[in-house]
Parts: structure tokens; sequence; C-alpha cells
């Protein structure tokens, strides 16, 4: 299932403006017939036990069409879809590569698209190449392809079409939603999260801006500039977002929802057809390396060499110091300009704040900033909203996928809380509280100070579950009657067309790890 690409270019908008703001801010899976554990496994992804058909590689002789089908998408990129892998495909084994295109309505719309695609397509490469059985033909399919391609196989039966007027035998998918994607039944979050991020990563910067021109700031009513982000954000929550989606809450998409009627329809079908899926598993942070192949085409770089995911963790973590540091800079501008001064017992104490705060009000700090308290307040808080929305997206983004779900586990960690209150002719005068891992250092450090008893500390977790970045791997590993299931560590949910795990897997596909149906010969 591939994302709605046009929301997520929206959102990598969003964040680009933010950069470049005046502010200067810049679980163990349970996965039906998982036959083989690939060496290049190493870590993050589920374990399984190794079983099947494992032994030595079984060859065929003479050439083969291999349907190489694309996932969700409008011409012209879904022809380049599998570009890079058909090519290199066709000239490492004896194989025809032909990348066919199909109309996106419902799924079994598309699906018989497909089969009456393949027909007209096929038949005259088959006599071209002189290739007289089709059953030894068989479909590669990313995504939303590889729920099209079941969808044209199931056609077969419903059309009363025997074998021998079939035009392939086998079906391979990479990283398609056999159990539904979540993130077609979460649009609505996408939408809400879209108008978040605009009102997190600019409110900051935009009350700065103001605050710190002496004519915008001079006619600027208090409230305005907040009021009108608001506006802004909730126009491309509610308007340009739902906009953006709306070709993929077209039938098709809708029977991909987890739960949709066309999908279990689909799950229910019995085939003979030969079937491996492999699903990709992302490193963290899931969404930036997501993102950075959403926004990079996976096959601008030779085969197989899509491999690199990371080109926006470096300006994620720099943008979150940025808003830190801006937020904090402005919490302690505020705190210097709410200052009373001390309190007598503050004194008593020779307390060193009650000091600096006498120096800088002696030195008044509204004339060395130029702001006001309320300016301060709404840039602290500005900022502060950023500095969050850095901290969560991650976590956010992977509730919207569904890889963060609503399951959770209370774990105690070993720790205990200590709150400690100290007193002055019998009143509280101040309160603190901190972690231990030792209940005995909760104790009284001073005569005027009271430790309450220790309480363990429990950390609640949210279940988490693997997944591409778009599609979970439960979901993507669950083909009904596969013959073998694999896992693509490492790689996300399009970089998995394009990178050197799509290699390793095409070259055991086609060696016959997965099973002799699929073991072609090498090209000499």
């Amino acid at each position: 299932m591939k994302t709605p690409r046009h929301s997520l270019f929206l959102f990598v908008l969003i964040v680009m403006i933010a950069q470049s703001s005046g502010a200067q801010v810049d679980c163990v899976l349970n996965l039906p017939k998982m036959v083989i554990q690939s060496p290049e496994i190493t870590e993050n992804t589920p374990t399984f036990t190794p079983s099947g058909p494992t032994g030595d590689p079984v060859v065929v002789i003479g050439d083969r069409l291999i349907f190489w089908v694309h996932g969700l998408g409008s011409l012209p990129d879904v022809q380049f879809a599998w570009v890079r892998a058909a090519e290199d495909t066709e000239a490492q084994y004896k194989v025809i590569s032909w990348r066919p295109t199909y109309s996106q309505f419902s799924l079994s719309g598309a699906g018989l698209n497909l089969h009456n695609t393949l027909v007209v397509d096929g038949t005259p490469l088959m006599i071209a190449n002189e290739i007289e059985d089709p059953l030894t033909n068989f479909i590669i399919a990313h995504s939303q392809g590889g729920l099209v391609s079941r969808a044209a196989d199931k056609w077969y039966e419903d059309l009363n079409v025997g074998d021998e007027e079939k035009m392939f035998g086998g079906i391979v998918t990479f990283g398609s939603a056999h159990q539904g994607a979540m993130i077609i039944n979460n649009i609505p979050l996408i939408e809400a999260f879209a108008a978040g991020a605009c009102s997190a990563l600019v409110s900051g910067p935009a009350e700065e801006a103001v605050t710190e021109s002496f004519f915008l700031d001079l006619f600027t009513p208090e409230g305005i500039i907040e009021e009108t982000l608001n506006e802004v954000c909730d126009f491309v929550g509610n308007d340009i977002v739902p906009l953006a989606f709306e070709e993929y809450q077209s039938p098709i998409t809708e029977d991909y929802k987890v739960g949709a009627p066309a999908l279990s329809d689909l799950n229910s079908y019995t085939s003979p057809t030969h079937k491996v899926a492999f699903y990709g598993v992302e490193n963290e942070p899931v969404v930036w390396r997501t993102m950075h192949s959403l926004i990079n085409d996976v096959n601008d770089p030779l085969a197989f060499q899509a491999n690199f995911d990371g080109g926006l963790i470096d300006d994620a973590n720099r943008n979150l110091l940025r808003y830190q540091a801006k937020y904090e800079a402005w919490a302690q501008v505020y705190s210097d300009l709410t200052n009373d001064g001390c309190d007598w017992w503050q004194w008593l104490l020779f307390s060193e704040v009650c000091f600096v705060d006498w120096v800088l009000d002696e030195i008044d700090i509204e004339d060395l900033f130029g702001v006001d308290e309320d300016d301060a307040r709404r840039i602290r808080d500005g900022y502060l909203k950023g500095y969050m929305w850095w901290l969560q997206i991650n976590s956010d983004y992977k509730v919207i996928i569904g890889a963060i779900g609503s399951e959770t586990a209370t774990v105690n960690t070993g720790d205990f809380f200590c709150e400690c209150n100290m007193f002055l002719e019998g009143q509280i005068i101040d309160n603190w509280g901190f972690i231990v891992d030792d209940p005995e250092d909760c104790s009284s450090p001073a005569f005027n100070v009271t430790c309450l008893e220790p309480v363990p500390v429990f950390l609640t977790q949210l279940a988490e579950k693997p997944s591409d970045g778009i599609v979970l791997a439960e979901s993507a590993g669950n083909l009904p009657g596969a013959e073998a299931v694999d896992v693509m560590p490492g790689s996300n949910h399009f970089q998995m067309r394009n990178d050197e795990n799509t290699r390793i897997k095409r070259d055991r596909l086609l060696s016959g790890v997965y099973g002799p149906y699929f073991a072609t010969d090498p090209r000499q």
C-alpha cells in the first residue's frame, strides 16, 4: 500500500518552512508459514524457526515472463515503479520483464482490469519469445499491486477459466497489505496531524518574528498571530489535506482498509497459484527514514542501490535541539520578567537566585530584550509546542500507520520516586521529587527537610509492532496460502523496490530457495 504522496509532500513542506523561518530553526509476530531465515537478518526483526523447502536450488531451462506489477499511484510514475529491478533481472536471468499497468477501480475491478491486461500484453510476448507454457510466467508485485494481482488470480475462478488459459502460475509480493493497511483507516488522523504540524512548527518563529519587528509588534493586536495561525492550520487540515487525499479515498483504497469486506472475501479464496511474500522492518526513526525514500525516488540510483534512507535524521535532530534551545531561552526571559523578588526566608538561606534576580531587576530586563511578559510567554509557548512536536513525531506517525496501538503493558522499573518537603516555622516552603534506585537514598538530607515513603516506579508502555513505515509486518507477512514468507530487515516500503535486500530476495527466489517453481536459469 503506497502512502498518499501529496499529503506527505505537504508535511515535508511544512517542516521545510519551519527550517527556513526567521528563527533559524533549521514483540514477537505470529506470521504464518515463515520458512526461511536469511543470513543477512541481524537485528530489529521478528524471530522464527526456519522450516520448509530449504534444500539445494532447482534450476529450470528456458526463458519465462515476469509481470512486474506496480502499487498505488498515477501515471506516469507507476510505469517506473519496478524499472531498475526489472531491467537488471532480465539482464541477469533467462526472463522477459514486462511492467503492466491497471486502472484503479475497486479491488475486484482493478483485478479484472489487470487480468485482461496480462492476456492482451502477455500473449504476444509469449509468442515472440516462444514461451509455450503460460504457467511458467509469474508476477512480482509491490504494495497494492500484490492485492490486485491476487484479485486477478481470483478472476480465473470467478470466470470459470481453466489453468490452460491462465497467464501466470505464481505471485510474489513485496510490502503488500494482505490484512489491510491501517494508514487508510487513519486518514482522519493524518489530516489532524498535518494541521498540528503546521501550528506546532510555525507558532514560535511567527511570534518571535513579529515581536522583533517594531512596526509589526506595534500594529499587531494581542492574540492575532495565534488566531491567524489557527485559521491557516485548520484550513490545511480541513481543506488542503482532504483534497490531496481525494484520489486515495476511492473505492479501491476503501477496499484496502483493515476489516474491509472486499479484502476478507479475497483472503477467503484458496488458489493453487504459488505464492511468496516479503515484508520490510524499517529501522528507527521510522518516520524520517520513510520520508527520505518518499521524497527521493528509489529508482534514481542504479539497480539495487537505494540503500541509504537516513538523509533527514540529522536535520530532524538539529531542529529538535534548536526548538529546545529557543524554548529554554525564552522561558528564562519570561522568568526574569515575571520575577517579583525573594521572600525573607530565601534571603536567610543565602539563595544565589535572590542575588541574580536582584541584579536582573536593576538592569531592567524589558529594556534589555525589548519584550514584555506577554511577548515572552507567547514565544516560549510557541517554541514549546514545536519542541514537543519534534520529540513526538516518530511515535505519532507510528500511531497513524498502526505500529503503535492501544494495547498497553505495565512494567516495574525497579526504581523509586522520592518526594521531599522543606519546612520553615511549620510551613512547607519548598517541594521537590527525584528518582532513586535504592529506597534508602530517600532519606531526609537536613533537619528542616522531610522525605516521604519512597514509591515504586511503574512504566506504562504502548504495544508496538514492526512495520516498513507504511504497512505492518503482520499484514504484509500474512499472505494466505504462501509457501514462503521472509523479512527484509532495514527496508522501508519504498526502497524495497530497489535496495540490496531486493537483490538478495530476488536471487534467492530465482535460485529456488523459496520453492522449485520459481527457479530460473541465469543468463550465460
